[in-house]
């Protein structure tokens, strides 16, 4: 039997050494993690070394395109409060400038922008509705906590509002879109609607070209880091139930509250 005599053999002190350079070596060369440490990010990640690439959650919508309260569609025939006959054959409408109201907190922006012609940078959260439309995300936000409501501009924001189509940059969803519903003398239409008058069978095509603020309850927690998912209705009913829908009619100057009151 062998004693401990109070020294290491000389070969387990080369191999004591050995492992304690190489374990000195591998932390001094392992490379940071690069991860997003910021708690409000969809990709937060708590191991991370190295702030990097951070990813905001997304505003959502769902939408429910509705007439007196029944699910729209445009082969039926529905009745103004007057009892004129109508079928609305289509209908499109812009949404822009989205803000989350939060309690105890400033109003959120969406994030995303885009710069127009002349320099100016503007909010790129514009979107295009029609019936067809079941969902659409405009944007990105950095918030959480307890959401109050919701708001955004039935039309476009005064900087694109009042220019063209090619002040935006080439490639632009809305500078693509756009230039079958702007006017040079007009401008934008905001809200455009074809009805058919019954029993004429006349076609008339309204357009709405002021924009709005529309706000809208939405209360519910909104966690770190998850997206703001709300259901938008809109019930086209309130467009049209005080309208003059025979061959002669046209909207009247009410027309953009009308339309503004069908968003729920």
């Amino acid at each position: 039997m062998r004693t401990w005599t109070g020294h290491w053999p000389a070969d387990c002190l080369v191999l004591l050494g050995l492992v304690l350079t190489l374990s000195t070596f591998g932390v001094g060369c392992r490379e940071p993690v690069e991860g997003c440490l910021d708690v409000r990010a969809s990709n937060y990640t708590a191991a991370a070394d190295k702030n990097c690439c951070c990813e905001w959650p997304r505003l959502e919508f769902t939408v429910e395109h509705l007439l007196k309260e029944a699910v729209h569609a445009p082969q039926d025939t529905y009745f103004t409060a007057s009892g004129q006959a109508y079928r609305l054959l289509r209908m499109d409408f812009v949404l822009s400038d989205f803000k989350l109201h939060f309690r105890d907190q400033e109003t959120v922006s969406l994030l995303d922008s885009v710069r127009l012609a002349g320099g100016q940078w503007v909010r790129d959260d514009i979107v295009v509705l029609d019936r067809d439309v079941a969902a659409f995300d405009p944007g990105r936000f950095i918030a959480f906590g307890e959401l109050d409501s919701v708001s955004f501009f039935l039309g476009l924001p005064e900087a694109v509002g009042n220019g063209a189509p090619a002040d935006l940059p080439a490639g632009h969803p809305f500078r693509i879109k756009g230039v079958e519903r702007w006017d040079e003398v007009q401008g934008f239409a905001m809200a455009r609607a074809w009805v058919i008058s019954l029993p004429s069978g006349d076609t008339l095509q309204w357009a709405l070209r002021e924009s709005r603020r529309i706000v809208l309850p939405a209360e519910r927690y909104i966690a770190k880091g998850r997206p703001a998912t709300l259901a938008l209705k809109i019930d086209y009913d309130s467009w049209f139930r005080d309208q003059d829908l025979s061959p002669g009619g046209m909207p009247d100057m009410l027309w953009a509250e009308q339309v503004a009151s069908g968003f729920q």
